[in-house]
């Protein structure tokens, strides 16, 4: 079995797709680089190899690309779901 973890890397969507669970306003909701971090260090450590970095919409997140860095650092694999 595949070990993986989802992280959302924010709440926020610059979209407004009508069948989207996540539609309604959800404010300004966004992990901090450090502690994105933290979480990667600590599960790749524990064996996990694969991560999803999800959001609302985690391409729109302000250090979006430090954040694939550090995850690509961390995992074999990196997947990234995008409505871009």
């Amino acid at each position: 079995m595949k070990k993986i973890i989802r992280v959302y890397i924010t709440e926020n969507c610059n979209s407004k797709c009508s069948n989207c669970f996540n539609a309604r306003e959800r404010g300004n909701s966004l992990i901090d680089v450090q502690h994105f971090e933290e979480i990667c260090h600590y599960f790749s450590s524990n064996g996990l190899s694969t991560i999803k970095v999800m959001g609302g919409e985690p391409t729109i997140h302000p250090n979006f690309s430090d954040i694939m860095a550090i995850a690509q650092e961390y995992f074999t694999a990196v997947f990234l779901f995008t409505i871009a």
